[in-house]
């Protein structure tokens, strides 16, 4: 059984997204919306797997939402981490990037990719 937390503020795409993962069986999955309690939510779970969506703005934009990447990566080390952030801004794409060369996340996507391949990811993580 693996466990996962989505970490989003979109509930109705987290909800779709746990639905699709469930289907598929051999998954236990929650969505935590606080972001400030999302580390001890994980580890609460166990969670062996993480999808971590930054907002385009705001509080738990890219920067907040990379240093919470960070934390994962120290006190739960073995979490593969998935990445949601937004595709409009240059800036951010590449603090993605340099997130995944550093290991501080183990893959990202865009908010625009299909919910199959979202969850298609999800799985081979």
């Amino acid at each position: 059984m693996r466990n996962g937390v989505l970490i989003m503020k979109r509930k109705s795409m987290a909800q779709v997204l746990m639905s699709k993962i469930k289907e598929q069986g051999g998954w236990n999955i929650i969505l935590e919306q606080n972001y400030n309690v999302a580390e001890k939510s994980a580890m609460e779970q166990n969670a062996d797997t993480a999808v971590i969506e930054a907002a385009e703005d705001g509080q738990y934009n890219i920067v907040y939402c990379l240093n919470l990447c960070a934390r994962f990566r120290m006190n739960l080390p073995e979490c593969k981490i998935l990445f949601l952030c937004p595709e409009q801004n240059k800036e951010n794409i590449s603090k993605a990037i340099a997130a995944k060369q550093n290991k501080i996340i183990d893959d990202f996507i865009f908010y625009d990719t299909s919910l199959e391949y979202l969850v298609s990811k999800v799985f081979s993580i």
